[in-house]
């Protein structure tokens, strides 16, 4: 391999940790984010108003809040003719 790849080597080695630490985080703050939603829909908190809160949608709040009490997601069934 060249000699004058080594510093670019070196930036993305650089890069890619700081990539996985900085994604690390994130799934840390995801878990905090669900845990304090599914304490506050039990609470009484409207999905509604967590969803505008969060940038999330109404749909994704009361999945996180299931999944946080036990319940799971919920699924529909269907219709059958």
């Amino acid at each position: 391999m060249p000699s004058n790849n080594k510093s670019q080597l070196t930036a993305l080695a650089g890069v890619c940790r700081r990539l996985a630490t900085a994604r690390q985080r994130v799934a840390e703050l995801e878990a905090e984010r669900d845990a304090l939603i599914g304490q506050l829909r039990e609470l009484g908190v409207p999905g509604a108003f967590l969803a505008e809160q969060t940038g999330l949608s109404a749909g994704r709040v009361t999945q996180i809040a299931q999944a946080n009490d036990g319940a799971g997601p919920v699924r529909k069934r269907r219709a059958t003719k």
